[in-house]
């Protein structure tokens, strides 16, 4: 073979090689970034703690509520009572907050307030609470009972504080669960939230991910 000859065969296959070489390695950190970009951070799970409790109660407009009427519902319980002047209040607030944040689901989520002062708590003093606080909506009660069916939902079902009648009229300052519960579809206990920002951030975003299951 003339050395020209060969000289311009070497050439040619070189200029292959290397482009063949190049074109190879674009592929190839096409398909890694490819890969980074699709691979994101796996959801947080939910954990599942225990049934939530069962109740048969009375509302804000002195109706008879259960537990029942929340079957195949997400819902969020917080506990309270109405002559409290310090975190009560706030609470309600923040539990209006996540309500408005989930509104778009309708009644599909619902938001239940037990009272941790029934001897004091009538459905009147719900009403006029729920009324002032702005939260007097369909899918939003306020509940009172008798002590024992309420100590049997806060305390053995929600595993939250409920402290006794002091009977001495300083019931302005009662011991209780001061977090969100959330309820799945299933009627378990899926998590306590405190309510400042990052806890209320995660409140809703499980929520809606509970939301969007099958009921």
């Amino acid at each position: 073979m003339p050395g020209s000859v060969a000289v311009t065969v070497a050439a040619t296959l070189a200029a292959t090689v290397t482009a063949t070489v190049t074109a190879a390695a674009t592929v190839t950190v096409a398909v890694t970034v490819a890969g980074v970009a699709g691979c994101g951070a796996p959801e947080e799970e939910i954990p599942t703690y225990f049934p939530a409790p069962s109740f048969r109660l009375t509302d804000q407009s002195a109706r008879v509520f259960s537990s029942d009427a929340l079957r195949g519902k997400v819902w969020i319980a917080s506990f309270f009572f109405t002559s409290c002047r310090t975190v009560c209040p706030l609470t309600t607030s923040k539990m209006g907050n996540v309500r408005r944040r989930l509104a778009a689901h309708g009644d599909d989520v619902w938001f239940v307030s037990l009272s941790v002062d029934p001897e004091h708590d009538t459905p009147a003093a719900l009403g006029v609470y729920a009324r002032r606080m702005h939260a007097d909506v369909p899918n939003w009660r306020f509940l009172t009972g008798s002590r024992a069916d309420l100590t049997r939902a806060i305390t053995g079902g929600f595993k939250q504080v409920m402290q006794d009648d002091p009977g001495d009229g300083s019931n302005t300052d009662l011991l209780h669960g001061t977090r969100l519960a959330l309820v799945d579809r299933r009627g378990s206990v899926r998590g306590f939230y405190d309510t400042d920002a990052a806890g209320l951030a995660k409140l809703v975003s499980f929520a809606e991910r509970l939301l969007a299951e099958a009921p």
